[in-house]
């Protein structure tokens, strides 16, 4: 969803998503690279950009995949907004449920 950066902090950035509350991005989340501040990946207050938002119980942290398309050398390609997407390496894909 759509939301806007208020502020930045030590830990992460409170972001805006037009809802009862905002959401908060952790600087751990904000990068797949590590890093120390959210500013080093971009973020900083009034950036308006696309985030995706996770609840807080555990039902709510499991994503829906979207439909699998193929797989290349490297883990599984799936089809997001009509795009073929890489989307997890095979050393993270377990044929075993949760």
């Amino acid at each position: 969803m759509k939301g806007a950066v208020l502020n930045v902090d030590a830990n992460g950035a409170p972001v805006d998503i037009t809802a009862k509350s905002s959401a908060y991005l952790p600087v751990q989340e904000a990068c797949i690279h590590k890093i120390k501040h959210v500013e080093e990946a971009g973020v900083v207050p009034g950036i308006r950009e696309e985030f995706v938002i996770f609840g807080e119980n555990d039902d709510d942290l499991k994503p829906e995949v979207n439909p699998i398309v193929g797989a290349n050398k490297g883990g599984v390609v799936a089809l997001v907004e009509d795009l073929r997407a890489f989307v997890v390496s095979f050393s993270q894909v377990s044929t075993v449920s949760p």
